[in-house]
């Protein structure tokens, strides 16, 4: 092939712009977890921040058990965005994700907890998989 390199991108360009405005963590207590889950690589979970999903940006995610962590502040409560946040996670869980979300302060002020959440959701999506079989993982 003579022409320019091929893109394996599900997202549209629009997305994966935006995504790349948000690739490093954008409050505290997403600096805080991004520190602490990017370390967990030997415990098998890799992690990636500002994931795009087709249309939709996950805050983590483990594309290997298609889990994602989302981090919400108190905008994340208030009317349209609550109602975006609602439709999108119908849609991601269609998908096949599993979604688990905490609040800043939640990260902010037991992190330690947050993390063997995450850890637990992770070791249940494991033996799922190795129960019920691969599925269809996103690509790394």
């Amino acid at each position: 092939m003579a022409d320019s390199k091929r893109h394996n991108w599900r997202e549209p360009p629009e997305l994966r712009e935006r995504t790349k405005e948000f690739q490093k963590p954008q409050t505290l207590a997403e600096d805080a977890l991004w520190d602490a889950v990017r370390g967990q690589e030997q415990d098998g979970l890799k992690f990636r921040i500002q994931h795009p999903i087709q249309w939709a940006i996950a805050d983590f995610c483990c594309p290997h058990l298609k889990l994602i962590v989302e981090v919400d502040g108190s905008v994340h409560n208030e009317g349209d965005q609550a109602i975006h946040d609602h439709v999108r996670d119908e849609w991601l869980v269609e998908q096949g994700y599993t979604i688990i979300r905490f609040t800043n302060t939640d990260i902010e002020d037991h992190l330690q907890v947050v993390l063997n959440q995450i850890k637990q959701k992770a070791k249940s999506l494991s033996h799922q998989r190795e129960r019920d079989g691969p599925g269809q993982p996103e690509p790394e």
